[in-house]
């Protein structure tokens, strides 16, 4: 009798079990089809429920005003190859250029970073892919994308040519970040605030990533003839790369990714998604986070670099750049650049052209003593460029804005903000983008007097 209830007891546990089974996949097959929904205000309880469990963090960007140091950590590259060139300015059969730093003081922290960098680029370039499906070369690079504060960052990139020299990019792109105060990698989830809707960040940002891209091949296919007609285009590819996306992402895994000053480039499903650090800045801690700390760098003798947060990147010939606001009436954008060819003899030190960008920013800061109601922008670029001869070319300019103090505070120094962290202006000082803004400006406004002083040609 007893083993007849159990039994019969099991009997109910099982047929407990599949009900409530089939009801689970019955009520989640409804909802998907939209035939019975949950409330929105319950989900959105829900979510609020779960945000208040977290608590911030406050390493969020404050205001695009905010600035960041560059550091004085060096990176150089070494080459590594394999096999024989077919002909003089030919790619070896297996190619492979890996960035190398140098300057920590800890030199058990940079020989870490440096030999994960060499082995995972070197890692990448397999010599048994040569001459399957039509293999002639692989290209590995690993190149700095990010240096600044106490973070690196680098990508690491495959192209594969083919015996018809067509040439393919390897989809994923590998990242390494690191934390250069420990020598540990930063994780993506690093990059934001704790109460970070990242999953939100992603979304928008793919969507975004997968519009740009679609119009720009919708333009090629069209022959830059698209008359901007947006019922043109095929979302349905849009969201299907979308779905996938978020499908595959959690909050908790790591993704590939790495960083600039201005991006983050991360890689969900095989999808590349670019997140525009400006357009979420209050929730980006990694400026914050991994802020500049005294005794990391064996060269700190030098005056700190202080540039606004998610302003264009330096590229490798920018030796010297300062982009800054003083005495809330004076801002400037400065810059050296070194073009000389690797190996030619430069007999003029960085510090002579330096102390001319610094003379620059004096005379200003003593006309504005004496001139109390008004403000200055102030681009000056000094290029380190050489021809046959031995000749310095003449590759300066100044750009030097005088207006109104009220106008500066009012409107200037936002646009110009504006301007700096644009997507368009890469390493760029002052282009001719702002010098006609400042030109149109002057026509109307008699509040802004413009002097410009280009070389001959310019």
């Amino acid at each position: 009798m007893l083993e007849s209830n159990k039994n019969r007891g099991l009997i109910y546990l099982i047929i407990f079990s599949i009900v409530c089974v089939l009801i689970t996949a019955v009520l989640i097959y409804l909802t998907n089809e939209e035939i019975i929904t949950f409330s929105k205000k319950d989900t959105e309880t829900a979510m609020q429920e779960e945000k208040a469990k977290i608590i911030p963090d406050g390493l969020g960007i404050k205001s695009l005003k905010a600035k960041y140091t560059i550091n004085s950590l060096k990176t150089h590259y070494e080459k590594y190859h394999w096999g024989e060139k077919e002909y003089e300015d030919a790619y070896y059969p297996i190619d492979v250029t890996y960035i190398q730093i140098s300057g920590l003081k800890d030199k058990r922290i940079e020989n870490q970073i440096n030999k994960e960098i060499k082995d995972t680029t070197l890692a990448q370039a397999n010599r048994e892919e040569l001459n399957k499906n039509g293999t002639r070369n692989i290209i590995v690079s690993a190149m700095c994308e990010a240096n600044f504060s106490n973070v690196l960052s680098v990508q690491i990139s495959k192209e594969i040519i083919d015996q018809n020299f067509n040439s393919e990019i390897q989809k994923e792109i590998i990242g390494l970040s690191y934390d250069l105060s420990t020598g540990e990698k930063i994780k993506f989830s690093d990059l934001f605030t704790n109460d970070a809707g990242i999953k939100n960040i992603i979304s928008k940002s793919a969507y975004m990533t997968f519009a740009n891209e679609y119009l720009g091949n919708f333009e090629l296919v069209e022959d830059n003839n698209w008359d901007g007609d947006m019922s043109k285009i095929d979302y349905s590819s849009i969201e299907e790369r979308m779905f996938k996306v978020l499908q595959g992402y959690d909050r908790e895994n790591e993704y590939s990714f790495y960083f600039n000053e201005k991006d983050i480039y991360v890689y969900i499903n095989n999808e590349q998604i670019k997140i525009k650090m400006k357009d979420y800045y209050n929730q980006i801690a990694i400026y914050n986070r991994y802020a500049k700390k005294s005794g990391l760098f064996e060269d700190e003798t030098e005056n700190e670099t202080f540039v606004f947060v998610l302003d264009a990147n330096a590229e490798d010939y920018t030796v010297y750049r300062k982009v800054d606001e003083i005495a809330g009436n004076l801002f400037v954008d400065v810059e050296l650049a070194d073009w000389t060819i690797e190996g030619e003899k430069n007999n003029n030190s960085y510090e002579e052209y330096i102390k001319k960008l610094t003379e620059e920013i004096e005379k200003c800061e003593i006309y504005l003593s004496k001139n109390k109601d008004d403000a200055i922008v102030l681009g000056f670029y000094e290029e380190l460029n050489y021809d046959d001869n031995g000749d310095k070319a003449k590759n300066d300019f100044i750009c030097r804005a005088v207006m109104n103090k009220d106008y500066y505070k009012n409107t200037y120094m936002d646009k110009v903000l504006e301007w700096e962290q644009k997507d368009a202006n890469d390493s760029d000082s002052l282009s001719n983008h702002l010098v006609s803004f400042l030109s149109e400006e002057c026509e109307s406004n008699k509040n802004i007097k413009l002097e410009k002083q280009f070389p001959d040609g310019y």
